[in-house]
């Protein structure tokens, strides 16, 4: 057996962008969280694969790929939504109370790096320990997200109607 360790974390930095800047309109405007990270100078490093996940739940999907060379910053626009909450209890008692409820969301950003082993490329990739990132009461509009949706993707496509090859 060889033991193969992933890159490090990239260091990545959120913030809500959840007004426009001063004296301008609200019209057009639309709430953004913005990923940013600087990119590693790693010849392992494949690029960056960001997840939506909902807190506290073992559920997650890939949101976007961003491949190296891309850069370190990804705009993702969300929604502010009443009743989003991680802890059970708050979600039940909304529930009980008809109200519309919602888990809370948040990003996760890992390093996709190769493998070699040998010095030959192999065909499996590791991921660096992710950094996880809460959205709050926010919620992702993952059909206003356009990205590369999946590790080989080409193209942008948006998320919520990706093409299937």
């Amino acid at each position: 057996f060889q033991a193969v360790t992933p890159t490090t974390a990239p260091n990545v930095v959120m913030t809500s962008v959840t007004s426009p800047p001063s004296q301008e309109s609200f019209a057009g405007f639309r709430p953004l969280a913005v990923l940013s990270w600087v990119p590693e100078d790693n010849p392992l490093i494949e690029g960056h694969a960001v997840y939506l996940a909902l807190r506290d739940l073992a559920a997650i999907r890939l949101l976007c790929w961003v491949p190296k060379g891309s850069g370190g910053h990804l705009e993702v626009p969300i929604a502010r939504q009443k009743h989003t909450y991680s802890e059970d209890t708050l979600l039940l008692r909304d529930y009980w109370n008809k109200q519309q409820v919602h888990q809370e969301e948040e990003l996760i950003v890992a390093t996709r790096s190769a493998v070699i082993v040998g010095g030959v490329k192999q065909s499996y990739h590791i991921e660096s320990p992710a950094s996880s990132h809460r959205l709050g009461s926010w919620l992702v509009l993952t059909e206003a997200v356009k990205c590369l949706t999946s590790f080989e993707a080409k193209y942008p496509e948006y998320v919520t109607h990706p093409v299937v090859p």
